[in-house]
């Protein structure tokens, strides 16, 4: 049986710790992205009902 060098083992620890920091580094990006629109959506939903009652006062 080989024996298992340090540097065997150090290269197995990056080859499997790379794709996961990957997937979920990109699942961080599309979280991030989805709770950005939601906030800006709700902004756009209190700046129209802002512009609705300034209108509204203005008649």
């Amino acid at each position: 049986m080989a024996e298992l060098s340090i540097g065997d083992m150090l290269f197995q620890l990056v080859a499997l710790t790379v794709p996961v920091l990957t997937i979920v580094l990109i699942g961080l990006v599309v979280r991030s992205l989805y709770k950005r629109k939601n906030q800006l959506d709700a902004i756009e939903e209190n700046l129209d009902e802002i512009n609705n009652q300034i209108m509204e006062e203005k008649n």
